[in-house]
């Protein structure tokens, strides 16, 4: 516990730039992720979950810099895409080239004009909801919900916006982010196979001192992502979780009320599907 409050409190006073130097450039993490391969996957994962986006509008909430994602769903035979990503500014040049890059390794014919028109960015939903001329159909996210700071609002306001019967898919990582860094060294990869829930020690005060604003968790947990579902109207079609099986300690502030040995307290991931319900009369209009 001694070294993991040191960690991260060291973690947490390292400068942006000192941070991604490290993080990106020492550890390799850009060039871990940041590949198209890595928006395939997550295209196949919300495929693989169900999600249709034929003649759909569509949301991907914290899409990330790039383009991709946005591409498979064209490709995939969505009507629109609306790109959710507060560092995300669209650009037609880099549109342009990330087209290209597309097109030649899937084979895809989209043309720039298309995407052009079918593709719009914003840095959240207020901006998008004052563009917005039609219902969505689909809003997906992956490994989103647990950096947002006021997740209530955001099940809110996307069940403004999501069409009566429409479909929301979020894939959530409830791990320790700050072990995640080590997960491509060898040497180093046990701190994060063996510390996945360490954040959970925490009482709610003592996390929000170490909890590091450079990737921020609203360590919310299983059972308060299904409460906020069944809050604004949504039917929770599916939902699964990983579990962590190693030996833990949770803070008695996150589990008052429930058992210590409740499963959903153990999760590493929670992959949440839900369907607006078509009586629901949360719906603001």
């Amino acid at each position: 516990m001694i070294f993991d409050f040191t960690y991260k409190l060291a973690r947490k006073w390292l400068s942006p730039y000192l941070y991604n130097t490290i993080s990106y450039d020492l550890l390799k993490r850009r060039k871990g992720y940041e590949r198209i391969e890595t928006y395939e996957n997550i295209f196949k994962h919300y495929k693989e979950n169900g999600i249709d986006f034929k003649e759909k509008t569509v949301i991907e909430l914290g899409s990330g810099l790039q383009y991709f994602t946005a591409f498979f769903f064209l490709l995939d035979g969505a009507k629109k895409v609306f790109l959710i990503e507060p560092k995300l500014v669209f650009s037609l040049s880099e549109l342009k080239s990330s087209l290209d890059i597309f097109n030649s390794q899937y084979g895809s014919k989209l043309t720039i004009e298309d995407a052009a028109n079918r593709i719009e960015c914003y840095s959240d939903l207020a901006g998008l909801k004052g563009n917005l001329k039609c219902e969505v159909d689909v809003i997906c996210s992956y490994t989103v919900l647990e950096h947002v700071i006021n997740l209530p609002s955001i099940f809110a306001e996307c069940a403004k916006i999501l069409n009566r019967n429409g479909r929301c898919y979020h894939l959530i990582d409830l791990s320790d982010h700050t072990y995640q860094v080590f997960a491509r060294l060898p040497f180093l990869a046990g701190l994060n196979q063996k510390r996945p829930l360490y954040h959970l020690r925490y009482s709610k005060k003592l996390f929000e001192f170490v909890n590091d604003p450079k990737c921020f968790m609203n360590r919310k947990l299983v059972p308060e992502y299904l409460l906020l579902a069944e809050k604004n109207g949504y039917t929770i079609s599916n939902f699964s979780i990983k579990t962590f099986d190693g030996k833990m300690k949770i803070h008695p502030d996150l589990i008052e009320g429930y058992s210590p040995n409740d499963s959903k307290f153990r999760a590493l991931t929670l992959s949440l599907s839900l369907l607006k319900s078509s009586n629901s009369n949360s719906q603001d209009r």
